[in-house]
């Protein structure tokens, strides 16, 4: 008996000895990874109300810091406040966003009305449901006396004064037929309390009126009764399988990419957290955090996606020892002008040769200049301390040179009062937001259509560029809050996002036959582009994968130099070495302009010298860097063939590959003198979306050095030309 025992024990041992074996080979084979958590909105393609309801908490309200000097409480806003002044435990008003008045999304001390104090209703068969599958239901007869019933089209929205939730314009029908709000007759002192959030229910019936205006089904309700998984899948579709296969493909089995957005659909798609929390579980130690965002921005970059991460990470212990890269937006490449010059062909080649065509740029946007305030309706999120006010912008100049340079030769393309490259002069808008929410800082769509129409310009394309698809944003909220033609719902039904319509003086819509008519269309937004779109996010991509020192499988790159810049000095990073290939290759990097600026900006409402002022002129930006970088300089032995010029010196990589900067930083590259000859020199970048080179201008040529000097917002791969 005891020999079989020592048996059993001797195999028991050895099995385990196996079982750590292969866990040591799977956590091994994990950390050699660099794991690529690729996030978004998550919206699916119609109502579902767990992620409306779901969204509210993720990306207005977020996690309260329970107790001072609590762990893994990463980025957090507000602060604890006393709120009854008597000794003891202050109440927490810090939390993760602190975006909206605290009261509505949190039951304050003393107003608690505020939190709960009406309730969201459909009436079907004589009965009014609750908006929220769980909420108790009433008959017409036991609704309670101190209610009154409001139809949902009814509503007045209390930040504008106007209605909430209008009429279809297309048609006068009304998306909420059948919705109701229970609205309390003394609000104070006998509310209405159903036992839910008001925001929360606020928040999923503006879901069903934008899902209604847009055609899109909103019933069923609950995800577990949709048939169609299709329909849960925004960037999670298309664009991020394409875009998963274009690293896959470039890096092999060095990267594992999965998707997690900022809302998840339980049993249907994955929230950040979960995904992050599942890396950090199978042992993954390099990680790149990236949204699709075209313009950088604090709320979303860092707030929705970088915070959220870390507490994850630090959730599970990991934080210290992961090496976390992001990817913070895709605007101002090479490809993502590609990809808009392709979006533009088909409308600006629709004018005749010699039209004049004023070119409204739309980007998102956010609010301006914001508060801090407390008690139960402050706000916390810091709003003056945005920086996608300048990235924004510069995305929108770069943009705009690529525009014309590919259509100003045959179009008299305007895009500015006189030419100017200010803000303030600039059909640069933000679709988003009404003119109350802007500070008289940055303009709306319909602003920008006033500064056209007092020019005389009569033809004008309206382009929103912020967004990967056609979406809530782009066909219901910026066109009803700038007075915009809706899209029929027919050509939705079939695909077809872009209108184009004719407006008098008073924008009013009247036939396209008069002479006085202003000439509208508004363009769809990358929909049919996913491949365009893919390539772009691509790029971007492996520049988060290049400072975590991976690099696509079929590249040969020779490192020549590798030297880490700080953001606030600046630097020169030069190959030197005598019989480099790439001898005098060159970056210089200005200093930051404004060290600390805008993230030391206070609110201008303090009254500090400190007090935050809008971004307005790109020859005076916050930043030049982003943030502390290791410059790499390389040469690429392997380069992609030039189709349109001949070249003449060797394929020098700068990086992190689409590295960004809102400075022009200079640029030197190598090339053989002789071998241009009679030609004259040009720099060219690769762009990966043509599969060619583009020319940069403004180049000089140093013929006695046998150097190109040019400058650039943008790193990648630069190789000097002849055409």
């Amino acid at each position: 008996m005891k020999k079989i025992r020592r048996i059993v024990s001797i195999f028991t041992l050895v099995m385990l000895l196996g079982l750590f074996s292969i866990i040591n080979k799977v956590t091994a084979a994990s950390s050699d990874k660099v794991g690529v958590l690729i996030t978004e909105w998550g919206t699916p393609a119609r109502y579902i109300f767990e992620y409306s309801w779901d969204n509210n908490y993720w990306c207005r309200v977020g996690d309260i810091t329970e107790y001072p000097g609590q762990e893994c409480k990463i980025g957090h806003v507000g602060k604890f406040v006393d709120v009854d002044g008597l000794p003891g435990e202050e109440y927490s008003m810090e939390s993760h966003l602190g975006l909206m008045p605290w009261g509505l999304n949190h039951k304050y001390p003393g107003f608690e009305y505020v939190y709960d104090r009406s309730g969201i209703y459909k009436l079907e068969d004589g009965v009014y449901k609750s908006i929220h599958p769980e909420g108790k239901s009433y008959t017409e007869e036991e609704v309670p006396d101190n209610v009154t019933v409001i139809p949902a089209r009814e509503i007045v929205d209390a930040m504008t004064g106007g209605l909430q939730f209008p009429l279809d314009p297309r048609d006068g029908s009304d998306p909420l037929e059948g919705w109701y709000k229970f609205d309390s007759k003394d609000m104070q002192n006998n509310p209405f309390q159903n036992g839910l959030c008001d925001f929360y229910e606020n928040n999923n019936i503006t879901f069903i009126y934008y899902y209604s205006l847009m055609g899109m089904p909103v019933e069923p309700w609950l995800a577990k009764d949709v048939d169609d998984p299709m329909l849960f899948f925004s960037m999670g579709g298309d664009r991020f399988q394409l875009t998963k296969a274009l690293l896959e493909e470039a890096f092999g089995e060095m990267v594992d990419v999965r998707y997690g957005g900022h809302t998840g659909i339980p049993g249907h798609t994955k929230h950040e957290i979960e995904v992050a929390k599942e890396f950090a579980q199978e042992g993954v130690k390099k990680l790149v955090v990236s949204r699709e965002t075209t313009d950088y921005n604090h709320y979303a970059t860092t707030f929705l996606m970088t915070n959220y991460v870390k507490e994850a990470l630090c959730e599970e212990g990991v934080l210290e020892e992961t090496k976390l890269e992001r990817v913070n937006q895709i605007g101002r490449t090479p490809e993502f002008n590609a990809m808009n010059i392709n979006l533009l062909r088909k409308y600006i080649e629709s004018y005749p040769a010699g039209s004049t065509i004023a070119l409204i740029y739309v980007t998102h946007g956010l609010s301006w200049p914001g508060r801090e305030t407390y008690g139960f309706m402050g706000v916390q999120f810091p709003w003056w301390k945005e920086v996608i006010h300048e990235n924004g912008f510069l995305n929108y100049l770069s943009w705009k040179k690529a525009v014309q340079k590919e259509f100003g030769d045959r179009y008299n393309l305007v895009f500015s009062k006189d030419g100017s490259d200010l803000v303030k002069d600039s059909f640069f808008a933000y679709g988003y937001f009404t003119p109350d929410r802007l500070g008289g800082a940055f303009y709306t769509i319909r602003e920008c259509m006033d500064m056209v129409s007092k020019m005389g310009i009569k033809n004008m394309l309206i382009v929103p560029c912020h967004w990967y698809s056609d979406n809530q944003d782009t066909q219901v909220i910026m066109r009803k809050n700038n007075h915009l033609k809706f899209t029929p719902k027919e050509d939705l039904a079939n695909g077809i996002y872009d209108v184009t319509y004719c407006e008098d003086a008073e924008g009013n819509e009247v036939a396209c036959n008069g002479s006085e008519a202003a000439h509208i269309t508004i363009t769809s937004s990358y929909t049919d582009q996913a491949d365009d779109f893919a390539m772009v996010y691509y790029v971007v991509l492996r520049g988060g994968l290049e400072r975590l020192g991976v690099y696509p499988r079929d590249e040969q790159l020779a490192i020549a130099e590798s030297v880490f810049v700080e953001k606030t000095k600046g630097g020169t990073v030069q190959v030197n070495k005598l019989f480099s290939p790439i001898r005098n290759a060159k970056i210089v990097i200005p200093p930051d302009p404004a060290p600390q600026l805008p993230e030391d900006f206070t609110p201008p409402e303090q009254g500090l010298d400190s007090a935050a002022v809008p971004f307005s002129d790109p020859n005076k930006p916050f930043d030049c860097m982003w943030e502390d970088t290791t410059i790499i300089i390389g040469q690429m032995k392997n380069p992609p063939a030039m189709k349109t010029a001949r070249p003449v010196g060797p394929a020098v990589h700068f990086g992190p590959y689409r590295a960004l900067f809102n400075q022009d930083v200079s640029i030197t590259i190598p090339y053989r003198r002789f071998s241009a000859l009679p030609g004259k020199v040009q720099p060219y970048i690769y762009n990966h979306l043509t599969k060619d080179w583009d020319e940069i201008d403004g180049a000089k040529v140093d013929f006695i050095k046998g150097t190109v000097t040019f400058k650039t917002q943008v790193l990648g791969l630069f190789m000097a030309g002849v055409k």
